[in-house]
């Protein structure tokens, strides 16, 4: 509502009460016969159109009054909000015509007393009329002026609101607007995260295939501890070899000397021998029981050292024999051992530049998986506040 809507007190302007004659009222009687003197017809009819017209803007104010009390509200002003206003007394706009004193009652036989008297009462009735208006013009200022206060606040407060509201409006666009950015950016950064979650799924099943590989270092130990034994059977075969020969070199003069000393004993058997049959066939007699006793003494010691040779042979030849075997299966078996050796070096070669490779990789992605998981997390709680306030600001606004 606005003050150019409301009634201004020019528009309500009445009859000004200044003196008794501008203010001077005449009754009349509906029904009557007029006078035929135009002095008291003119009279008559001016007072009936005044009358009209004071109650005809008495009841324009009031409609006015009416219509500007019922004026719609703001939707950000409240009704319980507004200045309460007096309430205007009701002004009488229905005139009994029995109350009613006019001139038309005078007849022309009427004495002078009596006109006054009527003239008297007359006037009576205009002040009591001439107060009655007085009082609704101030009245009907009162009022007037309290509802000119009541339009200026009502004003300003729905200036106030409105400015808040647009406000409220614009804020709310702004957090829409930011809203879609950040929307926008979740899923941009979502999708960089399935990009990375299809990089990160490839990488560890070849992380797979590379733990399958990490068997490498063990049998990298293995090798090495291989190798080791390999130095050491090596190291240990050539001091057996040298062992070897040193025995081989023993039982050859050992067995060189039980030769010697067989073909010796030999030579001494066949010589006793010989010499008994030659003996017994020279004399023809047995020998003496010390002779044979010397014999048969020196022959059993000769038997003893040959068969004390015999048993130091076969023994040494049966330690050589064990020796050439042990010999024999080290020579065989470090060829295929170091023929694997050698491809599994190769092999660990290969596996070791791949899986350096492969972990400086999944360094890098590991730490850019990080830095995005804190950006989309960053990103998330912006949403969540933001989307917080919206809700705040809808509320406030309804």
């Amino acid at each position: 509502m606005t003050a150019s809507n409301t009634p201004s007190l020019s528009a309500c302007s009445f009859p000004s009460v200044g003196t008794d004659e501008e203010s001077f009222v005449v009754l009349w009687k509906d029904g009557q016969e007029k006078s035929g003197e135009p002095t008291t017809t003119g009279v008559a009819e001016e007072a009936k159109q005044l009358i009209n017209k004071e109650l005809a803007e008495i009841d324009q104010s009031n409609l006015a009054g009416k219509s500007s009390g019922n004026i719609e509200s703001s939707p950000s002003i409240p009704l319980e909000q507004s200045i309460s206003l007096l309430k205007m007394p009701e002004v009488d706009r229905v005139l009994d015509p029995r109350d009613i004193i006019s001139i038309m009652d005078l007849s022309t036989d009427a004495s002078l007393e009596q006109v006054q008297h009527k003239i008297s009462l007359i006037v009576e009735e205009n002040n009591h009329l001439k107060e009655k208006i007085i009082q609704n013009n101030a009245t009907m200022k009162s009022q007037y002026e309290r509802m000119v206060a009541w339009q200026e606040e009502a004003e300003k407060i729905h200036q106030m609101h409105k400015q808040k509201l647009l406000e409220a409006k614009e804020f709310i666009e702004k957090l829409k607007k930011e809203n879609n950015d950040v929307t926008r950016e979740v899923e941009q950064v979502q999708a960089s995260i399935k990009a990375q979650e299809l990089e990160l799924t490839y990488l560890r099943q070849a992380l797979r295939e590379q733990e399958q590989c990490n068997d490498c270092k063990q049998v990298m130990n293995e090798v090495q501890a291989y190798e080791k034994e390999i130095n050491d059977v090596r190291s240990a075969l050539q001091a057996s070899r040298r062992e070897i020969e040193e025995v081989k070199m023993e039982s050859q003069k050992k067995q060189s000397v039980n030769e010697e000393k067989l073909s010796a004993l030999n030579e001494v058997v066949d010589a006793l021998r010989s010499q008994l049959y030659f003996t017994s066939q020279q004399q023809n007699m047995l020998p003496s029981s010390e002779e044979m006793d010397s014999i048969r003494e020196r022959l059993a010691s000769a038997n003893v050292a040959l068969v004390q040779m015999e048993h130091s042979k076969n023994a040494a030849l049966s330690e050589v024999e064990s020796l050439n075997r042990e010999i024999s299966e080290l020579i065989n078996a470090p060829p295929t051992q170091a023929d694997e050796i050698y491809a599994l070096k190769a092999q660990l070669e290969t596996y070791k530049a791949d899986f350096e490779a492969e972990k400086k990789t999944m360094e890098l992605i590991k730490v850019q998986n990080e830095k995005l998981s804190a950006d989309v997390k960053h990103l998330q709680r912006q949403n969540q506040q933001l989307q917080n306030v919206i809700r705040d600001n809808e509320c406030v606004v309804s």
